[in-house]
């Protein structure tokens, strides 16, 4: 692409004319509008500034999740820690919040304790996310906090095929 060669995408060419649901040229009083935003069924509009980040780490060498799931519940982590169905010392960490900053602290510093530092991290399957809307959500809490959560049914106990879960519902305050 001739662009390309020029060095980078010309300056009076829109990269698109579609509306999008967050459009970063917006600027506000306070800086950027980083709010969710959606509508009722009667066409009020609706924003929320709030989503749940997630992180899927997973680790190999772990002969038992017991200790994992232990460690998680003691620092208050919430997710769910899954057994590896395709390798029997694999163990996979969903960790969930609505803070960013949890994943380079709390998270962060529990990994890098026993159980954990007896694991061997496999970074090929290790994700980072975040819920967001597209703009024609009714309630945006259910979506951006609370339906993420219920999808990876997420419970303290045992779960299906011997899953031991270790979370919590996340809080939407």
């Amino acid at each position: 692409m001739p662009w390309m060669r020029r060095g980078g995408w010309p300056k009076n060419k829109p990269i698109s004319s579609n509306k999008m649901a967050l459009d970063i040229s917006e600027q506000r009083a306070s800086g950027l509008d980083l709010s969710e935003r959606g509508r009722t069924k009667d066409g009020r509009a609706l924003a929320l500034d709030k989503r749940l980040y997630f992180q899927l780490q997973a680790f190999g060498g772990c002969d038992d999740a017991d200790p994992a799931a232990r460690a998680l519940v003691a620092a208050g982590i919430k997710g769910a820690l899954y057994v590896n169905v395709n390798d029997p010392y694999g163990i996979g960490l969903l960790a969930l919040s609505t803070s960013a900053d949890h994943f380079v602290t709390e998270l962060r510093d529990l990994l890098q304790r026993p159980p954990f530092t007896k694991y061997l991290p496999q970074p090929d399957y290790a994700m980072f996310g975040r819920t967001y809307a597209i703009g024609y959500e009714s309630d945006l809490e259910e979506l951006l906090l609370r339906l993420l959560i219920a999808m990876c049914a997420i419970r303290r106990g045992r779960g299906p095929y011997g899953i031991p879960f270790v979370a919590q519902a996340v809080s939407s305050s």
